[in-house]
């Protein structure tokens, strides 16, 4: 399956809950990464009935033949939102997860997953190399010569100075 690109990381919705503001953009978000995905052409399809029911009856635009219909209201849409839920996690860019926000329940896009990929324990581990790693459990990460972390690289203080290929505190060549 497609994904996104780390562009749409963050929040794509703010400060609704209403199914009619959700799910447009929701659908467009999905139709960016699977234009073919079924819930983007089910839903373009409701939404070109809407359209047509509109012109015939002189209503302003889709969304009032929907709100008309009870639409968001139905049961239907709340399975629609389900799936694209699902959907969006499907196509989340390398590293998030889509839902709300953990301090805003109204604020939904594709947060970064705190949960470490090698223990799955969210926020760290102290007994995962990875969360808390150690010199020598993985080589690439420490100085073989001082064991200073080149993860603490920063070129403007001490650090391990990747663009320079050496190591900030012993000088040692990275390679």
């Amino acid at each position: 399956m497609p994904q996104l690109p780390d562009r749409f990381a963050g929040s794509i919705s703010e400060g609704t809950l209403n199914p009619k503001h959700l799910i447009p953009r929701f659908v467009a978000i999905l139709e960016q990464a699977d234009p073919g995905h079924a819930l983007v052409t089910e839903w373009r399809q409701v939404e070109g009935a809407c359209r047509v029911l509109a012109d015939y009856l002189r209503y302003d635009g889709a969304i009032d033949v929907a709100d008309t219909l009870n639409l968001f209201e139905s049961e239907s849409v709340q399975w629609t939102l389900e799936g694209l839920f699902d959907a969006l996690n499907e196509v989340a860019p390398a590293g998030t997860t889509f839902g709300a926000s953990e301090g805003d329940g109204a604020s939904f896009g594709f947060w970064r997953d705190l949960t470490c990929p090698e223990c799955g324990v969210e926020g760290g581990n102290p007994s995962c190399w990875r969360c808390t790693p150690t010199p020598g459990d993985d080589p690439l990460a420490y100085c073989a010569t001082c064991s200073h972390p080149w993860s603490d690289h920063d070129p403007y203080s001490v650090g391990c100075s990747e663009d320079e290929g050496q190591c900030a505190q012993c000088k040692a060549d990275m390679s």
